[in-house]
């Protein structure tokens, strides 16, 4: 009975390593995630004084000054169209002249917010570069990390601290942008909207974008697990390659190309065909998103444009320059409105490859955490002998000392042999060349002076 419960327990112990290592490996968009990307960003933005900081509060203000500058736009060409209209060239000329100096700022937050992001992903990476590299090359942490068994060993160590934080620091200064930006513009364009059309051209698109979310769900696939599988198949991939320059003395020793050839074939097999069936899928679904974001919505938004001119109370007073100025107004408006919402949408799919990348990253600190927490000491020599009364004794500096020398001795010697012996070789063979190069020669007189008599005679 004892020893089934001891073999019971057992079995639970392993079950809920097994959980657990399923948990930390998770690629969903749940709780985890959550709770692992909040404590990424703690460590990325530290307080709310620190330089993060301030480059996401300018990031901020410049995407409300794309918003602002939008709708102004979208004012500036209704008026221009009626300015056509009405042949009113002098009206015309001095909408051009507002667009064109509108421009300047245009294009200023346009390239600021470009710069700001990724300014944004740089200093993010260099925040958590530095966290993971304190604690990765503390002690022996590095070595316990890529040589030790158990669970606390890193796959692709060089992958994750490289190029897996890239990709994080990267999709999360994006993923600011793309949350932050379309929910200022369906709330500023909404507000717009409702002022000149009234409540139900928001409205009427909104819930269409919500049952298409509805369906999207059930169509979607696992992008973040596919991101995750796609970062170890890439490190997978790189440490064959890493693996064949360190060892690439042994592998010509043996004649190991034909089977390292077949290694790294086969890891790239696995790779070109996983990235293949990811681009089908991606493929896929931007077929479906598309066609409902971009015709699906421009049919929606011609049933609202024509709610000015052909509802029941449409302001019949109206001359053909109000008609287009308020059409062309309000289509711009709409157009900005659908691409806000579509690309709230279609955040699901950065949102499920952020995922991906939190995890590798996560696994990256969890598993350095769980190291540097454990005993963390300098390896050192220890006798093979034990005393009489029991136990290794720690051997002396003077030893330690002592056995350095003698080995560095012994190499010495070995390389002098070593040498030696190829100065011995060298000189057998210039030998045995001479004899070879006399021979040559002797016979090469001969026939010479064989040649000559028989030519006088």
């Amino acid at each position: 009975a004892e020893g089934e419960a001891e073999a019971e327990a057992v079995r639970a112990q392993k079950e809920e390593e097994k959980r657990r290592l399923r948990l930390s490996t998770s690629t969903q968009v749940n709780m985890l995630f959550a709770r692992r990307l909040l404590r990424i960003c703690r460590i990325i933005i530290p307080s709310v004084t620190s330089k993060e900081m301030l480059h996401l509060a300018l990031l901020t203000f410049l995407l409300f000054g794309r918003t602002a500058l939008s709708i102004k736009v979208a004012d500036i060409t209704g008026n221009n169209v009626q300015s056509i209209v009405e042949r009113d060239w002098r009206a015309t000329l001095a909408g051009i002249a507002r667009f064109a100096l509108l421009g300047v700022p245009a294009s200023i937050v346009n390239s600021g917010l470009k710069y700001e992001t990724e300014v944004l992903s740089l200093y993010f990476r260099k925040r958590l570069s530095i966290h993971v590299n304190r604690q990765y090359l503390e002690g022996t942490n590095f070595y316990k990390a890529s040589n030790l068994g158990g669970d606390d060993r890193i796959d692709n160590a060089d992958q994750r601290v490289t190029s897996d934080i890239i990709n994080f620091c990267e999709a999360v200064s994006n993923l600011y942008t793309m949350i932050f930006k379309p929910l200022m513009d369906v709330f500023l364009f909404s507000r717009k909207l409702t002022g000149v059309i009234g409540f139900k051209a928001p409205l009427l698109l909104l819930l269409y974008y919500g049952g298409m979310v509805m369906i999207k769900k059930y169509q979607m696939p696992a992008f973040g697990r596919l991101t995750a599988r796609e970062s170890e198949l890439e490190g997978d991939y790189r440490m064959a390659h890493q693996r064949l320059i360190v060892n690439s003395e042994e592998i010509a020793f043996y004649d190991g190309s034909a089977t390292e050839h077949t290694i790294i074939s086969r890891l790239f097999d696995k790779l070109f065909k996983h990235n293949r069936y990811v681009l089908w899928r991606k493929l896929m679904v931007g077929v479906f998103d598309t066609y409902l974001v971009k015709y699906g919505a421009s049919i929606i938004g011609y049933i609202i444009l024509c709610f000015p001119v052909f509802s029941v109370g449409a302001d019949q007073s109206q001359t053909v320059a109000d008609i287009a100025r308020d059409y062309v107004r309000n289509r711009v408006l709409l157009l900005n409105l659908a691409q806000a919402i579509g690309k709230l949408i279609m955040l699901s799919n950065k949102v499920t490859q952020l995922a991906g990348h939190t995890s590798r990253v996560s696994e990256l600190l969890e598993r350095v955490a769980a190291l540097n927490e454990a005993e963390n000491k300098p390896f050192e020599i220890v006798d093979e002998e034990a005393k009489p009364g029991g136990g290794e004794i720690m051997r002396s500096e003077s030893e330690r000392d002592m056995e350095k020398r003698k080995l560095e001795q012994s190499h010495v010697m070995w390389l002098m042999a070593w040498k030696e012996s190829r100065e011995a070789e060298h000189a057998e063979k210039a030998k045995q060349f001479a004899a070879v190069a006399a021979m040559t020669s002797s016979s090469s007189s001969s026939s010479s002076s064989s040649s000559s008599s028989s030519s006088s005679s």
